[in-house]
């Protein structure tokens, strides 16, 4: 159960607690951190991103069991674990659904950016990045919901909108299935370090002025990096292992966080490039990697 309560059947526990049929318990320390709204869980979840099924939560919250987890985080039965970036603002309901390329879960509330890139009350987690669904709501996803009205499965949203990419207000069906494919493909040819090989994501289907990014996890924590960009690919030799973005366009310095991942969010993608094809890897600077620096698999990109 969430809310905004401290205490359940006397017990000490932080917006949130379980009941096993006798007793109340608390989930680690809790959430905490909702600024001037107040601290608060809102929805709950069950969703299982490949690692086996947990609880996610939504709320007025920052922190989750003592870590940085703006408004959503993830309960493995153990510990709590943040979603990327989070959200810039409040999250109000989580629905679990298949729009035709595996289950994901969704969050609504009245948040603008997600995972660091802009979008609008509605975004969908695939574990382990946010996307956007087309342009999103104009104001706050109050409710999410899965309902088949005879044409199959669907994602119903309901709030205080005006305006969504169905041109509904108050209530609106997300179709799903008719999403375009995607223009990212995964080419692997990593190279491991401290976590094993660094997973690099791309989201977003690249078209002009829509929003994406490049999600990095597993790499070395809090250590320097290069993204390596190209338009074609001739797979070269790299610190024991193979690099495939050559011939490098453009090597752009980064550094992961303290957890390994590096988010690279874009509110826009740039008109002029249709057509083309890019290239992405990662170098991370890794003690454990055969000679200081691990590769991510490599990801190629059609630009439509």
């Amino acid at each position: 159960m969430g809310g905004e309560f401290t205490l359940g059947g006397g017990v000490p526990m932080n917006r949130i607690g379980k009941w096993d049929g006798t007793n109340w318990s608390a989930l680690g320390s809790g959430v905490s951190g909702g600024g001037a709204l107040g601290t608060s869980v809102k929805a709950l979840a069950i969703f299982d991103d490949g690692g086996g099924p947990a609880l996610y939560a939504g709320g007025g919250f920052i922190v989750a069991g003592g870590l940085t987890a703006p408004h959503v985080a993830r309960w493995n039965g153990t510990s709590w674990s943040p979603l990327a970036l989070g959200f810039n603002k409040q999250v109000f309901t989580l629905a679990v659904f298949d729009d035709g390329s595996g289950p994901a879960l969704y969050a609504g509330g009245s948040f603008t950016a997600a995972g660091g890139a802009a979008m609008n009350s509605i975004s969908r987690w695939n574990g382990t990045i946010w996307a956007a669904l087309g342009i999103g709501t104009s104001t706050g996803v109050n409710a999410l919901t899965v309902f088949d009205d005879g044409s199959g499965p669907a994602l119903f949203a309901g709030g205080n909108f005006s305006v969504s990419p169905a041109g509904d207000s108050s209530l609106a069906k997300w179709g799903g299935c008719s999403v375009a494919p995607s223009p990212w493909t995964d080419l692997g040819s990593g190279l491991a370090g401290v976590s094993g090989i660094p997973q690099l994501t791309g989201v977003g289907d690249l078209a002009a002025g829509t929003p994406g990014a490049l999600a990095l996890v597993d790499a070395a924590p809090s250590a320097p990096a290069l993204l390596f960009l190209s338009t074609s690919s001739t797979p070269t030799p790299f610190k024991g292992g193979t690099l495939l973005a050559v011939p490098v366009l453009l090597a752009l310095p980064l550094s992961s966080d303290p957890v390994g991942d590096i988010l690279l969010p874009w509110a826009a993608w740039p008109s002029g490039l249709s057509g083309a094809g890019l290239f992405f890897q990662y170098g991370i600077q890794d003690v454990a990697a055969p000679k200081g620096v691990a590769l991510s698999n490599a990801l190629g990109a059609e630009v439509p």
